[in-house]
């Protein structure tokens, strides 16, 4: 699916830009007044410096669905694991597919969260239009409910993802371990003791600023020390009068596991940084599950994974 597709009937932008098809098929965005603008996504999405984060066909819209898009072209629909199922079914149908299917309940508590949080977005744009603003750029307090809501979710999103990264270590290991006992307790202990394709071990290696590493930098931070929200960083902008559009940002220095030592000079915006987090772990999970479909490697192992030690 791409965003021209003409049965789409709604969109989730980043910042929470929300367009809507009108009763003539045009796309529409609701200024601060309430009126409906026709726009052109691709125009808008060039001009204001946003990608399409969801989107949902017109019958989904009506059952209030959404689903996550790809951040890389094609803009297909970013969960599509479960239908390779069947070739781990087919290659081994007792250890290995349980394990994958554990990987896939994960994956999929952390796209759900990330599509919460996605129309979290959407709420605090909808207020940001109600209330009196003196100026084109401003804050929402963070006892707001929208604002509370995109940091729960924030938070849901990244112990997820984290998640999700530690259900790695069985297919891995009975993928490209040495063919004996159990995977290590921590992902970084897997990653080490397995021989991964370059294009797999440079992704899950623990390095400085990586995915893994960094969400384990936040992931330990909402566990053991704060919120991410004990600052009020949530600003709104106005890309164009009448038009709004928000960030929930989070700290660059999440290890520093105190709230008046946090920065944010490099503006990270809790939505992008979920999707793209989001995205990470999908097509990772996807490598994965064509690896084990096509594998003629005998799998070691039986059963599904050991729960991983969380104090990593």
């Amino acid at each position: 699916m791409t965003v021209d597709a003409p049965d789409l009937a709604r969109m989730i932008f980043e910042h929470g830009i929300e367009l809507r098809r009108d009763t003539t098929g045009q796309w529409v965005i609701t200024t601060d007044t309430g009126h409906q603008k026709q726009v052109d996504p691709n125009a808008l999405a060039a001009r204001y410096g946003v990608r399409p984060v969801a989107a949902a066909r017109r019958w989904e819209a009506c059952l209030g669905r959404t689903y996550l898009l790809r951040t890389g072209a094609p803009r297909d629909l970013v969960l599509g694991v479960s239908d390779l199922f069947r070739d781990v079914r087919r290659h081994d149908p007792v250890g290995m597919f349980f394990s994958i299917s554990a990987l896939d309940f994960v994956l999929g508590a952390l796209a759900y969260h990330c599509r919460q949080l996605a129309e979290a977005y959407v709420s605090i744009v909808s207020t940001a239009r109600d209330m009196p603003h003196e100026s084109d750029t401003d804050y929402v307090g963070r006892n707001h409910p929208a604002i509370q809501s995109a940091y729960y979710e924030l938070e849901s999103l990244l112990t997820s993802a984290r998640r999700t990264y530690e259900m790695m270590r069985d297919p891995l290991w009975r993928l490209f371990g040495p063919g004996k006992g159990k995977a290590p307790d921590t992902l970084n202990e897997t990653v080490k003791a397995c021989d991964l394709p370059p294009h797999l071990g440079k992704r899950l290696t623990v390095s400085d600023d990586n995915f893994p590493d960094k969400l384990r930098q936040y992931r330990n931070c909402i566990q053991h020390c704060t919120p991410l929200d004990a600052v009020p960083r949530s600003l709104m902008t106005q890309p164009e009068p009448g038009i709004w559009a928000a960030s929930c940002l989070i700290p660059d220095n999440p290890n520093a596991k105190d709230p008046r030592k946090f920065v944010y000079d490099k503006r990270i915006d809790a939505l992008t940084y979920g999707w793209q987090v989001t995205n990470e772990l999908a097509d990772l999970t996807r490598s994965l599950v064509r690896i084990a479909g096509s594998s003629s490697k005998p799998i070691a192992g039986a059963g599904t994974s050991v729960p991983p030690d969380d104090s990593e």
